[in-house]
C-alpha cells in the first residue's frame, strides 16, 4: 500500500469522525432551539393567561358600576318621591337598559377572556409540538450522520481492500520508503521509514 492509499483512508476515517461532529453539533443545536420554542410557548400562554385576567378584571368592573348606577338611580327615584321598584315606571326602565347593557358587555369580556385562555393552551401546545419537530429533526441529524460515517469507513475499507491491506501476503505497506512492521510470516521485523 502506497503512501497516497495510506493518507487516503486516514483522509476518509477522519471524514467519517468529522461528519459524526458535525451530526452532534446539528443535534445539539435543534435541542436548544426545541428548547426555546417550549419557551416561547409558555411565554406567549402566560401572555394570553394575563390578558383574560385583564378581561375578567373589567367584566368584573363592569358589574361593580352597574351596581353602584342602580344603587343611584334607585337612590334618586326615591328621593324625588318615585317608586324605584314600579313597572313600567322610567326609572324600571332605566333600569332594564342598564342591566342589559351590562349583561351584555359582561358577555363580551367573558367571552374574551374564554378566547384567551384557549389561545394560551393552543400556543403552548404549539410550543410544545414545535419543540418536538426540532427535537425529531436532531435526532434524525445524529441518525444521517451516524450512516454517512458508517459508509465513509465502509468505502474506506473497500479502498484499503482493493490495496491489498487485507491480502493474506500483504504486509500493509508496499510502498517504496517503507519497511515493513511484520515480515510475510507474521513476526516482527525492525521496521522504519526509509529514504
Amino acid at each position: 500500500m502506497t503512501g497516497v492509499e495510506i493518507a487516503l483512508i486516514a483522509g476518509m476515517v477522519m471524514s467519517a469522525a468529522g461528519t459524526i461532529k458535525q451530526g452532534q453539533a446539528a443535534k445539539a443545536n435543534a435541542q436548544a432551539m426545541a428548547q426555546q420554542a417550549e419557551i416561547q410557548g409558555r411565554s406567549a400562554a402566560l401572555n394570553e393567561r394575563a390578558k383574560a385576567l385583564v378581561y375578567k378584571q373589567k367584566g368584573i368592573e363592569t358589574l361593580r358600576l352597574a351596581n353602584e348606577n342602580l344603587a343611584t338611580i334607585s337612590a334618586m327615584a326615591g328621593a324625588g318621591g318615585l317608586s324605584p321598584f314600579r313597572s313600567g315606571s322610567t326609572i324600571s326602565n332605566l333600569q332594564t337598559n342598564l342591566l342589559s347593557r351590562t349583561v351584555d358587555e359582561r358577555k363580551i369580556y367573558a367571552d374574551n377572556e374564554a378566547m384567551s385562555m384557549d389561545n394560551a393552551a393552543i400556543m403552548q401546545a404549539s410550543g410544545a409540538f414545535q419543540s418536538a419537530v426540532y427535537r425529531e429533526a436532531g435526532n434524525a441529524a445524529m441518525d444521517n450522520a451516524y450512516l454517512t460515517a458508517g459508509a465513509t469507513i465502509a468505502s474506506a475499507g473497500y479502498k484499503a481492500g482493493q490495496a491489498g491491506m487485507f491480502s493474506s501476503t500483504s504486509t500493509g505497506f508496499d510502498g517504496p520508503g517503507f519497511d515493513a512492521p511484520f515480515n510475510a510470516a507474521g513476526t516482527s521485523s525492525n521496521w522504519s521509514l526509509t529514504a
